[in-house]
């Protein structure tokens, strides 16, 4: 009987290996959620689960082969627009030692189903929440029929790719098996330093709920219409024991894309969360300090441990938050670092420069917000972006109708530098945008300038060659900040290849 079905998470960074002698200087790595959910409920079914995730393993091929035997029923991949030429990789791999069936899952197979599904390497596709259609394709597989009447997937019959049906938005979240620990070893997962943390901890990522109801242009979440929808909390706090009783966690990071939604229950989960003494953090929007968040509930959150919000900031300009539509205000998200600084959790602002149609004089009200946030709340971490036009979102429509970027038209095309250093965190080809070197030193100079000499002294804490030649570069950055000056990206660029040319000696 073949009941054996691996899982393959793929990535786009080098693998992050577990320190045994100081696990807390492992760089930090988030598990992967997506596998852990749909591998549970195939676990629930009777099926054995490998997950191999390469962000931890180095050698993904051999660890691919050593799992390949005759009770194997298929290998499922997952992968977003940048992670696309790994995941080939590793089904054209798959496809040259045996026969086993291929299965791709993830947004950009949600986005692509037929395209995807029309590489030679592949021969399904679940497009969509695919936790209750996985189970349903795997009986299939097993059975060697029945794949017309699937709904959420891709497949081929005698060479011809046929697109079923979508499939239902699942609306009660607890059907869904959060038994994640007997899938794989999670405890690599949580050690790590956690940034805006001094002290040591041990961590975990869990979801209290899918989707969004807000609509912004670079998100993902309006074209695939999510929806917003939860579990229960007494189903998430189980759960949060099991973590807390088997791997010791004392720190909790929320991946909802949205904690925050429902006003009441937030406010029920910080009271159980404040029994069990942990720590946490999580997103929240800036407009929620108005009202949902007030300091009533501010105070509760700082006593049930919360430590870090996440606040996507975007922009220091209001034209160009309500182009995005984010429907926040600038005077909203200074708001929110006074509120942050009153009752002394850490805001994390992210920013996104470069946008379609952005002007200088737009980004430097983004850093002139920044310096404002700082100021008011020195604690502040800022993380600044160059906007990518990830497949998808109204901003990628604008920006394919403007023949600033164009789809691909196989799969295999996304894997051209064309489209992959659309995806990188510093790119070099900003094709959608006027002011290319402008954005770029914008984004270089943020992250090195922002920091206080409180952090940066953190990041050096003994002296060296190499770091006493950062901290020149901070000198430069810092200088660029203070005059808003940001072009002739010179010491950018030198930087860049110092740092990637120590890292390839490494």
């Amino acid at each position: 009987m073949k009941n054996k079905i691996i899982l393959i998470q793929t990535n786009i960074t080098p693998p992050v290996f577990f320190n045994k002698d100081n696990p807390y200087a492992t760089p930090i790595s988030y598990p992967p959620l997506g596998l852990l959910f749909c591998g549970a409920e195939l676990r629930k079914k009777g099926y054995k689960i490998k997950i191999i995730d390469s962000k931890i393993i180095k050698d993904v091929k051999n660890a691919i082969k050593k799992e390949i035997s005759n009770d194997l029923l298929f290998v499922g991949i997952t992968a977003m627009s940048n992670q696309i030429k790994e995941g080939l990789e590793y089904s054209d791999f798959i496809k040259s030692i045996s026969n086993i069936p291929v299965v791709w899952g993830g947004v950009h197979c949600t986005l692509f189903p037929e395209l995807t599904c029309k590489d030679k390497s592949i021969d399904f596709v679940v497009y969509g929440e695919g936790e209750e259609t996985l189970v349903e394709l795997a009986k299939a597989i097993e059975n060697k029929k029945g794949f017309d009447k699937i709904k959420g997937i891709a497949y081929k019959n005698e060479g011809k790719v046929y697109v079923n049906q979508p499939r239902e938005k699942i609306k009660n979240l607890d059907r869904l098996s959060l038994d994640f620990l007997p899938l794989c070893d999670l405890k690599p997962y949580t050690f790590s330093k956690i940034e805006f943390i001094d002290k040591p901890v041990i961590h975990f990522p869990i979801q209290t709920a899918r989707g969004c109801p807000h609509k912004c242009t670079f998100c993902i979440n309006p074209i695939l219409r999510e929806g917003y929808r939860t579990f229960s909390i007494k189903k998430v706090m189980k759960h949060l024991n099991e973590l807390i009783k088997k791997l010791n966690i004392n720190y909790i990071v929320f991946r909802d894309e949205n904690f925050f939604v429902d006003r009441n229950r937030v406010i029920e989960f910080c009271k159980k969360l404040k029994d069990l003494k942990i720590e946490w953090r999580s997103c929240i929007r800036a407009d929620y300090f108005d009202e949902k968040i007030d300091d009533s509930v501010l105070q509760l959150m700082k006593e049930s441990g919360c430590r870090v919000f996440l606040i996507g900031a975007e922009s220091g300009s209001d034209i160009i938050l309500k182009k995005i539509k984010k429907d926040i205000t600038v005077k909203q998200i200074i708001f929110s670092a006074k509120q942050c600084n009153k009752h002394g959790i850490i805001p994390i602002y992210s920013f996104i420069v470069g946008l379609p149609g952005e002007t200088k004089k737009d980004m430097l009200k983004t850093v002139n917000l920044i310096k404002n946030l700082k100021k008011i709340c020195p604690m502040s971490g800022i993380t600044t972006w160059c906007f990518m036009p990830y497949p998808g979102g109204e901003l990628y429509n604008e920006c394919v109708k403007n023949k600033a970027v164009r789809n691909a038209s196989t799969l295999r095309e996304w894997t051209k530098d064309e489209f992959m250093n659309m995806y990188t965190p510093f790119m070099s080809k900003l094709s959608w945008c006027r002011y290319e070197d402008f954005v770029l030193n914008i984004v270089y100079t943020v992250e090195l300038a922002s920091k206080s000499n409180e952090q940066i002294n953190k990041d050096l804490k003994s002296f060296s060659l190499l770091k006493l030649g950062q901290l020149f570069f901070v000198f430069l950055a810092k200088l660029r900040w203070k005059f808003e000056f940001f072009s002739w990206g010179i010491d950018r660029i030198i930087h860049r290849y110092i740092k990637n040319k120590i890292k390839s000696v490494k």
